[in-house]
């Protein structure tokens, strides 16, 4: 850090952070600009690897304060579509499942690929049924 008001900056985000994660990432940039510790130290401090603190303090010097607030994206970005979406495919077969025993997976997956257009792996089907809880409807495993 080279002027005073960036690190009082640093020391008031430090103060407003959200979450432990946030805290830490706030850390280990103060902890740099105040005692002058190395990434070792302060990857001991805080319980993280140290070319994880480097990396923050890259990201720092790069992009500024904005690195330290912000999180990281999460969540299913690789989706063939939403949970909603989903959950209204399979509301007909749970209907069906509580008049007959178990999902047919089979069903399931022919209605999901035609739903996407494209063909998807018996996996993904699997996860799906997962994802929505609904597993304990799924017929049990023969031996």
């Amino acid at each position: 850090m080279n002027n005073l008001s960036e690190f009082t900056a640093v020391e008031n985000v430090l103060r407003e952070a959200e979450s432990k994660a946030q805290f830490q990432r706030i850390l280990c940039v103060w902890l740099k600009a105040l005692f002058s510790l190395n990434s070792e130290g302060i990857s001991r401090a805080i319980g993280w690897k140290s070319s994880t603190v480097r990396g923050v303090q890259a990201r720092f010097k790069k992009e500024g304060m904005q690195c330290l607030m912000g999180t990281r994206k999460g969540g299913r970005r690789r989706e063939n579509m939403s949970f909603d979406r989903e959950a209204r495919i399979l509301y007909k077969f749970v209907r069906q499942a509580k008049n007959n025993p178990g999902l047919d997976v089979g069903q399931i997956k022919q209605a999901y690929e035609l739903s996407i257009g494209k063909q998807v792996p018996w996996s993904t089907v699997y996860r799906l049924i997962a994802r929505h809880k609904l597993r304990h409807l799924l017929p049990k495993r023969r031996v």
